[in-house]
């Protein structure tokens, strides 16, 4: 996949959006010794920037649920703060109307499980982060 992202990304839509959510999904599959780099790849090509808020039904839910699969594979003793906070952003992200589907929200609740995967044990830096509004 990274050796790809050059050429995915510079493709025109709608094929951007379906060559990166195809991208995605086999990232999704790499080795734990490989899912920071798969998460860092995943994150700057989420289906939220793309130009095709219609293709947010088909495209968010496998998003979220690869990211929140590569999160599983984070070690457990770090807390990997900088990426909890975008997950957390990426979670409460503003959508327009039209781009609410009926899986909204169970891909919002696996970007928070992601969440939790990657601030590992340290719970009270997640809360604190919350407090200090990382909500967008």
């Amino acid at each position: 996949v990274l050796e790809l992202q050059e050429a995915l990304d510079e493709v025109y839509e709608p094929w951007r959006t379906w060559l990166r959510h195809s991208a995605a999904a086999l990232a999704a599959t790499a080795p734990a010794e490989c899912c920071q780099q798969m998460i860092e790849w995943m994150m700057e090509r989420s289906p939220w920037q793309t130009f095709a808020p219609e293709l947010l039904e088909i495209t968010e839910l496998p998003y979220a649920e690869g990211l929140e699969r590569l999160c599983r594979l984070l070690p457990g003793d770090t807390a990997h703060i900088a990426l909890g906070e975008k997950l957390v952003q990426m979670a409460f992200v503003e959508k327009q109307e039209f781009a609410l589907h009926a899986d909204t929200v169970k891909a919002q609740s696996l970007l928070l499980q992601a969440v939790r995967h990657a601030m590992g044990g340290a719970t009270q830096l997640l809360c604190a982060g919350l407090a200090q509004r990382v909500l967008p």
